[in-house]
Order: structure tokens, then sequence, then C-alpha cells
């Protein structure tokens, strides 16, 4: 017998000196005290596992039920059964309706410091009913999920394009990402269709948000936003509030976060926490175990099984969605996230994209769309942990689905390279940290 190759393990950096073990297929996490992790360290190698005593014995007898020690065989088996699954679920990911994202200007009336868009594309176009036409045309004319973002969508300019849009999809289910401030100009419109939600930004009470959300003739925001909140929500219209987050306005955001969870209570709203993208990997790691700490705190405010405190929950890696969400299957990926699946960005320049992140980089465009329709043949929506030379023999593949393609990708339009970033902070960082919360949550007061 051996133990198994699919396996990771690292210190959980707490007083008892344990460990923490996880099989990479099976998706089993188990703790380790420093006699078992050094038990294992000497069956890692060894071709023949053999029990040298009864303590050993016990740990063996544990480890083989659980699947850590197998034969080799056995172990390949497992790991072909996982790669058949999600081959098999990755073609029917391809196959989803998409999720399609009318990228209408890319004008906007902020002027945010921290914009990746104003880096990205200058462009004034604006979208028109040509444009939308050839969308729905390539799109078979059924169109069922449609986002609007920009620039800013809502501008005046847009109206009469998205109404044009929801006259030819009035059952589609439609979503929107927009800075809040010209909301209360749609309302005629949004309150007759199905809304999933309109994501707003709010960066802090209002004299931080005031420092970064300003428009561009320098004026502040907050208020108008505000109002336009309560003008959706007493719709019934339900409303997502981003919070961009950095070490200047964390805690102003989760102050803010819980004074509107405590004031909408029975109002359709969510939160979305996320550090602002222009941050190192090690600040933006600092500050998301940061946050995680705090959306710990403010579950009491929402319902048990709710994770609308921050919905950017929904979109861990598989093993740190099992743990947060206290999930009973693991769910493997082979990509990322639905950048690389279903997810379509149709810009005003005739562009596509699949990734929020890209939109405006001609380097990372899937393809065009108008006047003509052509695909790139490499491109995000190519790339997943097959198409990965390094992620094929990966035992974290499954875990990560290769990382963000993007990052990785987006100066030379390289795509198909592994970013194991994310998955490693996970590993070492957040997981070790959630299995303490637990381990001290179990421990008699």
């Amino acid at each position: 017998m051996i133990f198994t190759k699919y396996y990771f393990k690292s210190p959980l950096n707490n007083i008892q000196k344990q460990y923490y073990l996880l099989h990479t297929v099976l998706a089993s996490i188990d703790v380790l005290s420093d006699s078992e992790n050094e038990i294992i360290n000497k069956w890692i190698t060894c071709p023949d596992i053999v029990p040298s005593n009864e303590d050993e014995q016990k740990l063996y007898n544990s480890l083989l039920e659980k699947g850590y020690i197998t034969t080799t065989e056995k172990d390949l088996q497992l790991y072909n059964q996982l790669k058949e699954y999600c081959q098999k679920k990755h073609e029917l990911l391809m196959q989803e309706d998409e999720i399609t994202v009318f990228t209408l200007t890319y004008q906007c009336n902020f002027k945010c410091p921290y914009c990746f868009e104003q880096k990205n594309n200058s462009s004034v176009s604006i979208m028109t009913p040509e444009m939308v036409d050839k969308i729905f045309e390539i799109n078979n004319n059924s169109v069922k999920n449609i986002n609007f973002y920009g620039g800013e969508p809502f501008l005046p300019c847009n109206y009469e394009t998205i109404k044009y849009i929801i006259k030819k999809a009035p059952t589609a289910k439609y979503s929107a990402i927009t800075n809040g401030y010209y909301l209360d100009k749609y309302i005629d419109l949004l309150k007759n269709v199905d809304v999933n939600y309109i994501q707003i930004t709010l960066d802090g009470d209002e004299l931080i948000h005031n420092q970064t959300r300003i428009l561009k003739n320098n004026q502040p925001t907050f208020n108008v936003i505000m109002q336009n909140i309560d003008t959706c929500l007493n719709h019934d219209i339900p409303v997502k509030i981003r919070m961009n987050i950095s070490d200047n306005n964390l805690q102003s955001c989760i102050n803010l976060r819980k004074q509107l969870a405590n004031k909408y209570c029975d109002k359709p709203i969510m939160f979305e926490l996320q550090p602002i993208f222009q941050l190192d990997i090690s600040d933006r790691n600092q500050l998301e175990n940061k946050i995680q700490e705090e959306d710990a705190s403010l579950k009491p405010l929402f319902s048990e099984n709710s994770l609308d405190y921050n919905t950017i929950l929904y979109s861990h890696s598989p093993i740190m969605a099992y743990l947060i969400r206290n999930q009973k299957t693991f769910y493997p990926i082979c990509n990322n996230c639905d950048a690389e699946s279903c997810r379509r960005f149709y810009d005003a320049d005739g562009n596509i994209y699949s990734c929020i992140l890209s939109v405006g980089n001609k380097k990372a465009a899937i393809g065009t769309y108008y006047p003509t329709y052509q695909l790139k043949d490499n491109s995000l929506i190519t790339r997943s942990i097959f198409s990965i030379k390094q992620c094929q023999q990966c035992k974290l593949a499954f875990l990560c689905g290769g990382g963000c393609g993007y990052a990785v990708g987006k100066d030379t339009g390289d795509m198909n390279q592994p970013n194991c970033l994310n998955i490693m902070n996970n590993l070492t960082h957040q997981i070790p940290t959630i299995i303490n919360e637990k381990l001290a949550a179990s421990m008699p007061h």
C-alpha cells in the first residue's frame, strides 16, 4: 500500500502545532497532530507502508478508510474518474445559456481613481440598435440572461437602447452593474422586468465614499446613490452593494454594511466585498483574510443559510466553498470562472470579451461581433485545465481550475498559462484560518 500522491498538507500555525491534510481528489480534510504529521512524512515516500506500532496502526486504519492510503492502481482510477467527470461538466458548461452583457459605452460620469477601464479603453462609442440586433442574431434571438454594463450603462444617452433591448427580450432575467447615480431615471423600465439584481458601488460611509466615487466635476455622489437604492428597494428590485476594499476604507465599509443590513433587513439586499484590483497579491491576500474574519462576525444579521453578507464567497475555489458553506459535496472545476465558459461582454466598438477585467483591453478580446462575427482560436473561452500543459498533471487542478487566465495573459494575450497564486493563498493562509476558527468554536468554554 502507498500514500496517495493526490494530497496537500500544511501547518495550521496554532499553539497545538497541528497540521491539516487534504485529499485533492476526494476533497476530504483532516486535522493532524504533530506526531501524526511526522509519521505521514515517513509514509509519503514509502513504497509499501507497514505500521510499526499500535499508534501507527490506528492512524493507518483511519487513513486507509479515508482514501489517503491506497494502491497505485486505485489512486490513478480515482483521478481518471474525476477527470472524466470534469471533462463532461466542461462540455455542458460551454453549452449553457450565455450570460449576455451589453457594454453599452465606455463613457462614465464618474472619475474613480482605481477604475481599470480608464486604462483599458477611452472609446466614446455608444451601442446602436443595429449592434443590439447583431448580438441577438448571434444568440439565435434567444437571450435569457442580460446584464447592462459600461462605463456607466445608465447614462441618459443609453436610455433608448436599453428600452429597445427590453422590448426585444421582455421575459429575460436582467441585472446591471452601475454607479447608481442615474438609476432613478431607469426605474420605470426595470420595475416591469424580472431583475436578478442591480449592483451599485458604495466605498464606505459618506465621507469615505465621496473621496473616491465622485463626479467628473468633483461633486459628491453618496446621498444621490442612497436615495436611488431606496427607490430600487421600495420597488422590490434586488440590490447588490459592491464595496471596493483597501486598507483606507475597510472599517468604514464593514460599518456601513452592518448599518445597511439592519436598515434593509426586510428588503432584497446583498453585499459583495472585495479588495481593489490594483493591489499586489500580498496586500490583496491580507485584505481578503481581514474581510473573511469580518464576514464571520456578521452572519447573525442574515438568514442562517445565506451568504448575502458577501456574495463573493460563492466564487471561492471548491475547497474554500466546501469549508465556508458547509457543503456535503465537493464540486471540482475545470475553469477558474465563467469568463472561461458562458459569459460574453459585447462592447460598443464591436468587440467580444468574456472577463469583466478584460473589457476594453483588445489584446484580451475573444473575438468580434460587429460588423462581422469571428472568434479567436486561442482565448479565455478555449482555456481550461485540459488546455494548460502544467495543469494536466497537477494534483491541485480540480481545486483551482487553472487560476485567473486574464491575470497571466492580459499583456501578451497568451491565456494558456497557469496562475497558482490564489489557490496557494487559499491552501496556506485562508483554509488554516477557517479550520482554526472551527476548532476554536468546537472547544468547550
